[in-house]
């Protein structure tokens, strides 16, 4: 097949879709601030912005529980842990090696070293990272399409701003995919950590940055929204393009080999519309969701909530490339 002229371009750059619907059309919702008497919100910390420098699970024997235990004796931060002598609850040893990890999370933080907080927090709870400006403003949003046999066909990345694309016979390569991921700061995908992360690992080896990979499907299971992308775009009010609007992940296979059985720019263009949406809408969705499930996480009201959540902040969700995406 000769190749044409959008599959021969160095690296398929598109302008965002056009989203000033989508941007007027969200509305923030609000959550509860119900308190109990064990586990209340501590009313400094709920006035904060990021949740990332009041987190505390990558400390030696502190989970959830604890952490909130932190929050509800004034230990709002990194630097009130270490600034404390004594912390009721927590032992000398605990205390002290607690401080000498705050010290090195400290300087990550100062120094932009992201891959420490990768390897340091766990991966369920790797979403507190886009509550930082260094994240939030650093990431990479990304999207795949696969044919029928479950080969990469587009990869889809977007800085919030813009958006490339690359091809399968045309510019789709390990080089250029290190290219386009330089200086990424975190990954945000939805499904990506069971689907999208490990295929592309798969076909083109160590290629994703040692940086937090928030799934928002996981994200948005815990503020209650469930189903495929598509679906709680719709619940969220978030709008794509007519001619893209009701295009589902089985519809982008068959537009592919289309594409390839004819030819025809059309199909093409479709298939790179509908992935540029889904690479754009994972912004808007995780500038709704993460905040929501942070508000969430700082008031949750009850020790069987506070138990729940620390037995889902040390399970790490699966990696398997044999999971299927959810409905799209």
């Amino acid at each position: 097949m000769a190749k044409s002229e959008a599959q021969t371009q160095a690296f398929r750059s598109r302008p965002q879709p056009s989203m000033t619907a989508a941007t007027n059309a969200i509305t923030r919702a609000t959550t509860s601030t119900a308190t109990n008497t064990a586990y209340g919100v501590a009313p400094l910390l709920a006035n904060k912005t990021s949740l990332l420098t009041s987190t505390f699970l990558h400390l030696p024997r502190i989970g959830r529980t604890t952490e909130r235990k932190l929050w509800n004796q004034h230990v709002y931060t990194w630097n009130d842990f270490l600034k404390a002598k004594t912390i009721p609850g927590i032992g000398p040893t605990t205390l002290a090696q607690g401080k000498l990890l705050l010290h090195f999370a400290n300087k990550a933080l100062n120094e932009e070293n992201t891959s420490f907080f990768y390897r340091a927090i766990p991966l369920a709870e790797h979403w507190r990272a886009y509550t930082h400006p260094l994240f939030s403003q650093g990431a990479r949003y990304i999207d795949i399409e696969t044919c029928a046999r479950g080969k990469i066909t587009v990869f889809g990345i977007s800085d919030g701003n813009n958006t490339v694309q690359l091809i399968r016979g045309a510019n789709l390569s390990k080089h250029t995919i290190q290219h386009l991921l330089t200086g990424a700061t975190c990954l945000v995908t939805f499904n990506g950590n069971s689907f999208d992360l490990p295929l592309l690992e798969r076909y083109f080896g160590r290629v994703l940055p040692p940086v937090p990979r928030i799934d928002l499907r996981h994200v948005c299971r815990r503020i209650g929204l469930t189903g495929g992308l598509k679906a709680i775009e719709q619940e969220l009010n978030i709008p794509r393009d007519e001619d893209v609007m009701f295009t589902r992940g089985e519809d982008a296979v068959t537009l592919w080999h289309t594409f390839l059985a004819t030819n025809n720019q059309h199909y093409l263009e479709l298939l790179l519309r509908y992935n540029a949406h889904d690479c754009y809408n994972l912004k808007l969705l995780a500038d709704r969701v993460i905040p929501d499930l942070q508000r969430k996480t700082i008031h949750a009201g009850s020790q069987g909530n506070a138990c729940t959540d620390e037995r889902n902040a040390r399970q790490q969700p699966s990696t398997s490339t044999n999971q299927a995406r959810p409905p799209c």
